[in-house]
């Protein structure tokens, strides 16, 4: 569990980062293209729980097997 909370941790972090670089890139375009705060988070949980599914029986699978 506390190996998901470091993921979660670092997941989040790069969607904020990628948020923060599309700020940038607003700024040299002239217009808005950024994410909400709100946007941000869902769409890190979003992946993150993708990413999550195919994990989780993998990790199931290495556990039942030893």
């Amino acid at each position: 569990m506390k190996n998901l909370m470091v993921k979660w941790k670092r997941w989040k972090e790069l969607q904020i980062q990628r948020e923060l670089m599309l700020k940038d890139l607003e700024d040299e375009l002239g217009f808005d293209i950024s994410l909400s705060e709100e946007e941000t988070i869902r769409n890190a949980m979003e992946s993150f729980f993708e990413v999550l599914n195919e994990d989780i029986p993998k990790e199931m699978l290495k556990s039942w097997m030893k």
